[in-house]
């Protein structure tokens, strides 16, 4: 159930909430067993690995995950064309049948939108993704704009996806295509991770199920409105009825705030969280800027036109909420970071091997933690000063101390352009004063 209430904030004529769960007790021993795909490329390059991979690498993998020997998985191959195999995770020791040929990978990320319209028809909430080539892909520019067209169609149906890639063996291994389904991820940052033939199968199996291992689809809830309100990502087009709820700590964007809100059947309390400074703000977003970024990257590396509509969507989200939500002096803007990856040029030219780095997540959360001022204002306390009139023959002494110095007289008047100086002030600043060096 919902520790909390759902507490909110207007923003951006959104709202952005917090909320916190916790899986009752009763419900932990029966852990969701998230729909699996597994999207393997079996060209001919990949010779007798492909094997490898279906008989040998993937039944250890589900274990360490898991899933039940009679669990179903999907997988799908591609090749000159596609194959497509709805299959328990103990029939995976038993195939043999794997024709090589081409890499064309569009065929596959066709059949995965067929696949899709199937999960929103059944109702599937929760769903993992593994991709695996080892070669160039000879359709990329078919398959980046058809998965751009399939991450489209996911945003309109409520299913938490994680989506991840392996690059088998090759270091020139694609990366480009491989990256177009890690547009599909919505729950956490997505990886590119190099797998060598001489691995052992157990720490391939180890590797690859560690990608999936903290997404936390095996627990958690849905918090649902009659009404579509939720927003996966706040610069999405699409909102739907539900949401996934993981273990903890929870921020929801939605378009309003209704009042028919349930967690597990029951209703959810609403709090005005009041207004939003940055520090709120900060707390409530400090853990998704990683995600955040690496969004921007899958989808810089990706560069459809969809993808280039999203990055706009993206950086224009977040230079709105500093203009709202005035950022500290000395604290570096989120926009900023965006609006660098959007502007690199150099990433059209990386090597898949640079690609691959570039991708890699990282913790930045600190970057924009608020500045607190080094030198906080002091109290200014009134000078008070105690003047004696000189004699005529005192100032003549303090003349005369003088003689050798140049006496600089700051001759104060209203300038001829006010209002129009450096600093447009209207004021006698000291950009106004005129001085004079009198020898």
């Amino acid at each position: 159930m919902a520790n909390s209430p759902l507490k909110t904030f207007p923003l951006n004529n959104q709202f952005i909430s917090s909320i916190n769960y916790k899986t009752p007790e009763d419900q932990l021993k029966n852990e969701i067993k998230p729909s699996f795909i597994v999207v393997l490329d079996r060209s001919g390059s990949m010779r007798d690995s492909v094997r490898r991979i279906v008989t040998e690498i993937l039944p250890i993998m589900f274990q360490k995950l898991g899933y039940e020997p009679t669990d179903n998985i999907h997988l799908v191959t591609f090749s000159d064309d596609d194959e497509y195999h709805l299959l328990q995770v103990n029939q995976l020791t038993a195939m043999t049948n794997f024709d090589q040929g081409g890499t064309n990978m569009f065929p596959a990320v066709f059949r995965l939108r067929e696949i899709f319209q199937n999960f929103q028809s059944n109702g599937i909430e929760v769903l993992r993704i593994l991709a695996i080539s080892d070669g160039l892909i000879s359709d990329q520019d078919k398959t980046e704009a058809s998965a751009s067209e399939l991450a489209k169609f996911a945003k309109s149906f409520s299913i938490a996806i994680n989506s991840q890639a392996i690059r088998w063996e090759q270091p020139s291994a694609d990366t480009r295509a491989l990256c177009s389904l890690l547009q599909l991820n919505n729950v956490k940052s997505a990886q590119m991770v190099d797998t060598k033939l001489i691995t052992p199968n157990e720490d391939i199996a180890e590797l690859w199920a560690q990608l999936f291992m903290d997404d936390q689809l095996t627990s958690g809830t849905t918090l649902t409105s009659k009404c579509k309100v939720f927003l996966k990502n706040p610069w999405d087009e699409e909102a739907t009825e539900k949401i996934r709820l993981q273990d903890g700590s929870n921020t929801v964007w939605m378009t309003q705030v209704p009042n028919d809100m349930k967690v597990d059947g029951a209703k959810v309390d609403v709090n005005d969280g009041g207004e939003l400074n940055y520090e709120k703000l900060y707390e409530l977003m400090k853990e998704k800027y990683k995600y955040v970024v690496n969004q921007m990257k899958v989808h810089k590396i990706v560069s459809t036109k969809e993808s280039i509509t999203i990055m706009h969507r993206i950086v224009t989200y977040f230079r709105r909420v500093e203009i709202e939500v005035k950022v500290p002096a000395g604290t570096k803007k989120f926009s900023s970071l965006l609006e660098d990856i959007a502007n690199d040029r150099k990433v059209a030219y990386m090597s898949p091997e640079e690609l691959k780095a570039y991708l890699e997540p990282k913790d930045i959360k600190n970057e924009f933690k608020p500045t607190k001022s080094e030198n906080p204002k002091q109290e200014v306390k009134p000078v008070t000063t105690s003047m004696t009139a000189l004699t005529p023959e005192q100032l003549v002494e303090v003349i005369k101390s003088f003689e050798a110095t140049s006496v600089m007289v700051l001759l104060l008047k209203q300038p001829e352009n006010e209002g129009n100086c450096n600093c447009n002030c209207k004021c006698n600043c000291l950009c106004h004063f005129k001085s004079f060096n009198n020898q």
